[in-house]
């Protein structure tokens, strides 16, 4: 008899448990998707920013070339397209460099 109390007991547990994930399984569901778009997210950014570093780093160093071979107008340029670039470090670098080459050549600005 004792027996089969136990068996209901456990059969009534087991629904319980088994309503419980149905109810819980959509919301973890929910969650490590949105997990997921989030590390994606992530990492899509992190390859953007890597990307767009390579780039004005490759453009920076075509400008110092240039400058280090005397061509001021096409450094000039390429700082210019550095400094547009989505890198800050490598925009403010470019940025100081075109200042320089405009000061060696006189073009201050007029107050």
């Amino acid at each position: 008899m004792v027996d089969v109390f136990e068996e209901v007991e456990e059969q009534l547990r087991t629904d319980r448990y088994k309503a419980l994930a149905l109810k819980a399984l959509p919301w973890v569901g929910s969650v490590l998707a949105a997990a997921l778009v989030i590390a994606l997210a992530i990492w899509g950014y992190e390859t953007y920013q890597t990307k767009t570093t390579a780039k004005a780093s490759e453009q920076y160093s075509q400008a110092i070339d240039a400058f280090s071979a005397g061509r001021t107008d096409e450094a000039d340029r390429l700082f210019g397209e550095v400094a547009k670039s989505g890198s800050k470090a490598y925009s403010s670098l470019a940025l100081q460099h075109q200042g320089g080459i405009k000061l060696a050549a006189g073009k201050t600005p007029r107050r």
